[in-house]
Protein backbone atom coordinates (compact mmCIF):
# COMPACT_ATOMS: atom_id res chain seq x y z
CA UNK A 1 0.00 0.00 0.00
CA UNK A 2 3.05 2.23 0.71
CA UNK A 3 4.58 1.84 -3.04
CA UNK A 4 0.77 2.52 -4.14
CA UNK A 5 0.85 5.78 -1.69
CA UNK A 6 3.82 7.01 -2.98
CA UNK A 7 3.02 6.91 -7.12
CA UNK A 8 -0.39 8.80 -6.06
CA UNK A 9 1.04 11.75 -4.32
CA UNK A 10 3.62 11.71 -7.48
CA UNK A 11 0.92 11.80 -10.26
CA UNK A 12 -0.59 14.63 -8.04
CA UNK A 13 2.53 16.42 -7.44
CA UNK A 14 3.55 16.19 -11.48
CA UNK A 15 -0.28 16.91 -12.34
CA UNK A 16 -0.86 19.64 -9.67
CA UNK A 17 2.07 21.52 -10.92
CA UNK A 18 2.70 21.30 -14.20
CA UNK A 19 -1.34 22.63 -14.83
CA UNK A 20 -0.05 25.62 -12.18
CA UNK A 21 2.50 26.12 -14.47
CA UNK A 22 0.98 26.16 -17.60
CA UNK A 23 -2.14 28.06 -15.76
CA UNK A 24 0.25 30.67 -14.51
CA UNK A 25 2.05 31.36 -18.10
CA UNK A 26 -1.27 31.53 -19.42
CA UNK A 27 -2.46 33.87 -16.89
CA UNK A 28 0.20 36.51 -16.80
CA UNK A 29 -1.58 37.54 -20.41
CA UNK A 30 -4.48 38.13 -18.26
CA UNK A 31 -3.03 39.95 -15.47
CA UNK A 32 -5.49 42.35 -14.19
CA UNK A 33 -7.78 38.83 -13.78
CA UNK A 34 -5.04 36.80 -11.81
CA UNK A 35 -6.63 35.09 -8.90
CA UNK A 36 -3.83 33.00 -7.21
CA UNK A 37 -5.35 31.18 -4.71
CA UNK A 38 -8.15 29.87 -7.42
CA UNK A 39 -5.26 28.63 -9.53
CA UNK A 40 -4.23 26.84 -6.79
CA UNK A 41 -7.12 25.76 -5.81
CA UNK A 42 -7.68 24.57 -9.57
CA UNK A 43 -4.14 23.07 -9.55
CA UNK A 44 -5.00 20.76 -6.81
CA UNK A 45 -8.38 19.39 -7.93
CA UNK A 46 -7.03 18.61 -11.12
CA UNK A 47 -3.57 17.17 -9.73
CA UNK A 48 -6.34 15.05 -7.05
CA UNK A 49 -8.70 13.80 -9.83
CA UNK A 50 -5.56 13.30 -12.31
CA UNK A 51 -3.74 10.91 -10.19
CA UNK A 52 -6.73 8.90 -9.19
CA UNK A 53 -7.76 7.92 -12.86
CA UNK A 54 -4.29 7.60 -14.42
CA UNK A 55 -3.03 5.49 -11.31
CA UNK A 56 -6.14 3.21 -10.68
CA UNK A 57 -5.89 2.29 -14.49
CA UNK A 58 -2.25 1.89 -13.91
CA UNK A 59 -2.94 -0.52 -11.20
CA UNK A 60 -5.43 -2.14 -12.87
CA UNK A 61 -3.57 -3.08 -15.50
CA UNK A 62 -0.81 -4.50 -13.51
CA UNK A 63 -3.44 -6.48 -11.50
CA UNK A 64 -5.17 -7.62 -14.86
CA UNK A 65 -1.21 -9.14 -15.56
CA UNK A 66 -1.26 -11.25 -12.45
CA UNK A 67 0.92 -8.85 -10.26
CA UNK A 68 -0.09 -9.77 -6.75
CA UNK A 69 1.91 -7.34 -4.75
CA UNK A 70 2.29 -3.78 -5.56
CA UNK A 71 5.68 -2.82 -4.91
CA UNK A 72 8.17 -0.03 -6.00
CA UNK A 73 9.51 -2.34 -8.40
CA UNK A 74 6.36 -3.48 -10.12
CA UNK A 75 4.81 -0.19 -9.98
CA UNK A 76 8.00 0.75 -11.62
CA UNK A 77 8.40 1.29 -15.82
CA UNK A 78 11.60 0.01 -15.79
CA UNK A 79 11.01 -4.17 -15.53
CA UNK A 80 13.52 -6.85 -15.38
CA UNK A 81 13.58 -10.56 -15.27
CA UNK A 82 16.17 -13.30 -15.03
CA UNK A 83 16.02 -17.14 -15.90
CA UNK A 84 18.00 -19.97 -16.91
CA UNK A 85 17.89 -21.71 -19.90
CA UNK A 86 19.40 -23.58 -22.50
CA UNK A 87 18.98 -21.26 -25.51
CA UNK A 88 21.74 -19.59 -27.49
CA UNK A 89 21.67 -16.38 -28.57
CA UNK A 90 20.70 -17.01 -32.43
CA UNK A 91 17.97 -19.57 -31.42
CA UNK A 92 16.64 -16.69 -29.60
CA UNK A 93 17.02 -14.37 -31.90
CA UNK A 94 15.16 -16.55 -34.75
CA UNK A 95 11.96 -17.05 -32.46
CA UNK A 96 11.92 -13.25 -32.24
CA UNK A 97 12.25 -12.97 -36.17
CA UNK A 98 9.62 -15.09 -36.38
CA UNK A 99 7.16 -14.05 -33.85
CA UNK A 100 4.31 -12.00 -35.32
CA UNK A 101 4.97 -9.36 -32.07
CA UNK A 102 8.28 -9.33 -32.15
CA UNK A 103 9.04 -9.00 -35.58
CA UNK A 104 7.63 -6.05 -36.10
CA UNK A 105 10.03 -4.32 -33.59
CA UNK A 106 13.94 -3.22 -34.61
CA UNK A 107 16.18 -6.08 -33.62
CA UNK A 108 19.84 -5.19 -32.81
CA UNK A 109 22.46 -7.92 -31.90
CA UNK A 110 25.21 -7.25 -29.68
CA UNK A 111 28.35 -9.41 -28.36
CA UNK A 112 26.09 -10.63 -25.75
CA UNK A 113 22.62 -9.44 -26.11
CA UNK A 114 19.71 -8.78 -28.36
CA UNK A 115 18.40 -4.95 -28.25
CA UNK A 116 14.71 -4.51 -29.35
CA UNK A 117 13.08 -1.12 -29.83
CA UNK A 118 9.49 -1.19 -29.87
CA UNK A 119 7.52 1.74 -31.85
CA UNK A 120 5.41 4.91 -30.99
CA UNK A 121 2.00 3.65 -30.00
CA UNK A 122 -1.67 4.59 -28.77
CA UNK A 123 -0.46 4.03 -25.30
CA UNK A 124 3.83 4.52 -25.48
CA UNK A 125 6.35 6.37 -27.25
CA UNK A 126 8.06 3.07 -27.36
CA UNK A 127 10.19 0.48 -25.28
CA UNK A 128 13.71 -0.57 -25.31
CA UNK A 129 14.13 -4.15 -24.17
CA UNK A 130 17.47 -5.79 -23.69
CA UNK A 131 18.29 -9.42 -23.65
CA UNK A 132 22.34 -10.11 -22.03
CA UNK A 133 23.62 -13.43 -22.08
CA UNK A 134 25.55 -14.05 -18.50
CA UNK A 135 27.87 -17.22 -17.32
CA UNK A 136 27.25 -20.27 -19.46
CA UNK A 137 27.29 -23.04 -17.58
CA UNK A 138 27.08 -26.60 -18.58
CA UNK A 139 24.77 -25.22 -21.44
CA UNK A 140 22.25 -23.75 -19.73
CA UNK A 141 23.09 -19.92 -19.53
CA UNK A 142 21.61 -17.17 -17.24
CA UNK A 143 19.73 -14.61 -19.32
CA UNK A 144 18.31 -10.94 -17.94
CA UNK A 145 15.44 -8.88 -19.68
CA UNK A 146 15.06 -6.12 -18.98
CA UNK A 147 12.57 -3.47 -20.51
CA UNK A 148 11.99 0.34 -20.58
CA UNK A 149 10.12 3.33 -21.78
CA UNK A 150 12.48 5.05 -24.90
CA UNK A 151 11.19 8.99 -22.91
CA UNK A 152 12.96 8.64 -20.34
CA UNK A 153 10.12 10.92 -18.00
CA UNK A 154 8.05 8.44 -18.26
CA UNK A 155 6.31 7.46 -14.95
CA UNK A 156 3.55 5.37 -16.15
CA UNK A 157 3.53 2.60 -17.97
CA UNK A 158 -0.01 0.86 -17.99
CA UNK A 159 2.15 -2.65 -17.79
CA UNK A 160 3.53 -2.34 -20.83
CA UNK A 161 7.42 -3.09 -19.81
CA UNK A 162 5.87 -6.35 -17.65
CA UNK A 163 4.31 -7.52 -21.00
CA UNK A 164 7.67 -6.88 -23.26
CA UNK A 165 9.58 -8.55 -19.96
CA UNK A 166 6.69 -11.97 -19.79
CA UNK A 167 6.55 -12.06 -24.05
CA UNK A 168 10.07 -12.44 -24.15
CA UNK A 169 10.54 -14.81 -21.12
CA UNK A 170 7.66 -16.67 -22.43
CA UNK A 171 9.70 -17.12 -25.97
CA UNK A 172 12.51 -18.09 -24.52
CA UNK A 173 11.39 -20.55 -22.17
CA UNK A 174 9.54 -22.36 -24.98
CA UNK A 175 10.94 -25.91 -26.04
CA UNK A 176 11.67 -26.08 -29.94
CA UNK A 177 12.20 -29.15 -31.69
Amino acid sequence: MKAQIKLYVKQFLAFAFLYGAISLVFAFFDIEHLNIGSLVIKSLVIGILFSLVVVSIHISNLIELGVKEMTDKTLSVHQTALISKDISKDALLNILKEDPITASYKIQQKLNSIVLSTGLSISSWGETIEVHWHDVKAGVSQISISSKPRFALTTLDYGKNIKNVNLIKNLAMKTYV
